[in-house]
């Protein structure tokens, strides 16, 4: 219903596993080829220097860490890498980049995908 051709992989940094779990079968149908979870900054930062990720979805406030400042961590000067965030504070925090599209949870499945495919790179 959702598959689209991006061919990228996704880092998704989200602490609520029930939301994550929802959040990467979402992902997978809109055309990620793989996707990595995490639930904290450094695992993240780890998970980014293993396999270096296209997009970023990440939540504001993690179980260790903070989202906007973990992505811009990860990112530094990359500007091929693309980010987007979801969560349920979005006054705890703007991200360091006005592209990075932020929604607020509990966001429709349609919401997700859409922002998605707006940043994700398309082969």
């Amino acid at each position: 219903m959702y598959k689209l051709s991006t061919m990228c992989h996704v880092l998704l940094i989200e602490d609520d596993w029930l939301l994550a779990d929802h959040m990467m079968q979402l992902l997978e149908a809109a055309g990620a080829t793989s996707v990595v979870l995490v639930d904290g900054e450094e695992e993240a930062v780890r998970a980014a220097m293993v396999r270096r990720p296209a997009v970023i979805v990440s939540d504001v406030s993690l179980r260790q860490g903070h989202g906007p400042a973990t992505v811009l961590r990860i990112v530094g000067d990359d500007a091929q890498v693309r980010a987007m965030f979801v969560t349920g504070e979005p006054a705890a925090g703007r991200p360091g980049d006005p592209r990075w599209p932020v929604l607020t949870k509990p966001v429709a499945d349609e919401v997700f995908v859409a922002t998605f495919r707006s940043i994700a790179p398309i082969v």
